[in-house]
């Protein structure tokens, strides 16, 4: 089992949104079960030194955050086609489906929804005249009506397509863990240029209770060209703010999104707690603390000694075992090595 075999496992579990809950623990099983073998003994999660991770470490606190503070712009943002979606409206442009949008728009909540979208007062204009729209007469000029109306909506989704994409790829939160503690580039990156430390934790510290796979779970990222395809939930989201109410093709739609990543990220080995936000959370910009209790502190090759000898204490106290990274000007390879401290 590998991360290519774990993407298959995951791509081909599809869980649809009026499965019953009892049934659920047997449906992710194959998932479960994929990553349990192929999930290292332990995971590295890289920190700068600030007030804020002191805290989160002295607090055994994880805290994972919305994909809108990564540092990938396509982080979490799947890929859906406008131009197909606006054909298949215009195709199917007919009286019963037209008629259903007035009525659809004519209700309080979902003009309140559509609302936030068209801050400068669009919506109005927009929606009076779809409403004016006669969709009772039986004339020549009907299908000019209709693909009239089709034009308007293709323009309300068109619209509201970036805040939809938004709302969706923040109805999760993330937390970020390495396979390698030695990577001179994620030292860089992600513990301020080695001055900072990184956390290892067990792979018994990372099975925690929590753990349920749909809400709250810890994945390998999938490493792609081709990014993932979320036309059908990008549907499921517009269906919804128009007030149709439709069930979730899968229910893990949300969670896959945030797994897929570029291959020029490959080299990061990384995996993901993600946490699937509160319904009244979702599309804000969050952060949210999972608890998980570390079992070494590494200190970057550049720390202040300060700095080094405030974390010290900490990890004296909660009994981590520490090391520190150093560069080995006798190896060949552009690799951190590190050493124990007694």
């Amino acid at each position: 089992m590998n991360r290519d075999n774990f993407a298959k496992v995951l791509k081909e579990t599809i869980i649809s949104g009026d499965v019953e809950a009892d049934k659920l623990p047997k449906l992710v099983y194959p998932i479960r079960q994929a990553i349990e073998e192929i999930m290292p003994s332990k995971l590295f999660r890289y920190r700068a030194v600030n007030d804020n991770n002191i805290e989160a470490l002295k607090s055994d606190s994880v805290y994972t955050v919305t994909a809108d503070n990564f540092n990938d712009p396509y982080d979490s943002l799947f890929q859906y086609n406008l131009d197909e979606i606006s054909s298949i409206i215009m195709s199917t442009a007919n009286v019963d489906f037209m008629s259903a949008m007035q009525t659809v728009l004519q209700r309080d909540a979902v003009q309140k929804e559509l609302t936030k979208f068209f801050p400068t007062g669009e919506f109005v204009k927009v929606k009076e005249n779809l409403l004016n729209i006669d969709l009772s007469s039986n004339t020549d000029s009907m299908e000019t009506q209709l693909k009239s109306m089709a034009t308007f909506i293709i323009l309300f989704i068109k619209e509201i397509a970036p805040e939809v994409n938004t709302q969706i790829r923040n109805s999760v939160s993330y937390a970020c863990f390495s396979e390698n503690v030695d990577s001179i580039t994620m030292w860089s990156h992600y513990a301020n240029n080695h001055t900072g430390f990184a956390l290892g934790y067990t792979k018994e510290a990372l099975s925690f209770n929590k753990m349920n796979t749909i809400h709250c779970g810890l994945f390998p990222v999938i490493y792609d060209s081709i990014r993932y395809n979320g036309s059908s939930l990008f549907a499921w989201a517009i269906y919804n703010i128009f007030g149709i109410h439709m069930i979730e093709i899968d229910k893990l739609a949300n969670i896959k999104v945030g797994l897929y990543k570029s291959t020029d990220w490959s080299y990061e080995k990384e995996w993901r707690l993600i946490h699937t936000l509160p319904t009244s959370q979702c599309g804000k910009s969050s952060i949210s603390p999972v608890e998980m209790i570390p079992s070494e502190i590494y200190y970057g090759a550049r720390i202040k000694a300060e700095d080094k000898t405030k974390l010290h204490k900490i990890a004296v106290r909660k009994g981590l075992i520490e090391y520190e990274m150093y560069v080995d000007n006798a190896s060949s390879q552009y690799t951190m090595q590190f050493k124990r401290l007694k």
